[in-house]
């Protein structure tokens, strides 16, 4: 870059061979430091593979070092295809934490798991570095959305952009985008500063296989109140966390979990697998098909909220948030205080 600001492009690479086989299958070019898992495969490439190539520079701009490095071709391939790098925060204390799980998913090893766009990954950059560090142990590695009551309002629409973006390849508009502009809108008007706080036990970033346990563990905020939790799937579907109705799973009976007071600060772990008192299967999930970015919503009222759902699972999203929103309006004309806070969650097929 240039003093008055201009980029000038000092390695063109492999751009100039005009040949419109470099992105047919079967064709392998490219830096290797910097090729994605499909290059070196010889798949075809789009838009998601820039991506890799980006995330990879982010790396070294946040720790001096690449994240797959080697003194041959084998060596640097055996690192991309088969091994995860150290996350930046781990090699460079200055390297924001906030920062790891968007690294993290530029680099992921199947396309599909990575940003959809350029543009969706550099708003998730500025969502992160714009977020509050969230108050939960170091073991837990997680990214929610920033305070938007104190958030310009650009940077609001960069976050509901970011949502729609991050999901484009995944979701089904005409049945998800209704329900995910209700849950941005809901968050809008909550405001999540000073908001409970989500992690994912045990959880690599925010990155899920199929069939391994959502273990959410919310930390209430500074009052006393009730709480919900509720688990939006990427295909427009929504399953309740907490509280949840009683149901049966075959011959087995799922437990109620009643809604119920918490204090401020108090920590609540859901999803571990055991029974209650009555022998009743505590309730669990595990994420499956489809693939792609769900997100966790945690809300906190000091006054509770009257949604007594017939089931667990919502198949209209969009109408729950619809019902939600007007028992949140309604509890705040009694005074109640109110917030709440998302988690994107990131599901993948069995390793």
């Amino acid at each position: 870059m240039t003093t008055d600001r201009h980029v000038k492009i000092t390695d063109f690479g492999i751009a100039w061979i005009e040949m419109s086989s470099i992105t047919q299958a079967g064709t392998m070019l490219g830096t290797p430091a910097y090729m994605s898992p499909e290059q070196f495969m010889g798949q075809t490439v789009d838009a998601r593979t820039d991506v890799y190539a980006a995330g990879v520079v982010l790396y070294q701009l946040l720790t001096g070092e690449r994240p797959f490095d080697g003194n041959s071709l084998t060596t640097i391939m055996q690192k991309v295809l088969n091994t995860e790098p150290l996350l930046p925060s781990q090699l460079s204390v200055v390297s924001p934490k906030a920062l790891d799980a968007v690294v993290q998913r530029a680099l992921a090893k199947r396309p599909e798991a990575r940003y959809s766009s350029a543009t969706a990954f550099a708003r998730a950059i500025r969502a992160a570095v714009a977020a509050p560090a969230a108050d939960v142990p170091d073991e837990d590695l997680t990214i929610a959305l920033p305070g938007l009551a104190e958030t310009p309002d650009a940077l609001v629409a960069d976050v509901g952009e970011t949502l729609a973006e991050a999901c484009a390849l995944q979701w089904d508009g005409d049945s998800v985008e209704p329900a995910l502009h209700r849950a941005v809108d809901l968050l809008r008007t909550l405001g999540t500063s000073g908001g409970p706080a989500i992690a994912m036990t045990g959880a690599v970033g925010v990155f899920l296989h199929d069939g391994e346990p959502i273990l959410p563990r919310v930390t209430m905020p500074g009052f006393r109140g009730a709480l919900r939790v509720d688990y939006f799937i990427n295909d427009g579907r929504l399953t309740h966390l907490f509280p949840t109705v009683a149901e049966r799973a075959g011959s087995q009976r799922i437990a109620a979990q009643s809604q119920r007071t918490f204090g401020a600060h108090d920590q609540i772990t859901l999803g571990h697998e055991g029974r209650d008192t009555t022998g009743a299967l505590l309730p669990s999930w595990k994420p499956g098909k489809p693939y792609g970015t769900d997100m966790i919503l945690a809300i906190a009222s000091s006054l509770p909220l009257d949604i007594a759902p017939a089931h667990n699972v919502e198949p209209d999203a969009a109408a729950y948030f619809d019902r939600l929103a007007a028992e949140i309006h309604r509890v705040r004309l009694e005074g109640a205080q109110v917030t709440g806070t998302a988690l994107l969650l990131h599901t993948l097929p069995p390793k």
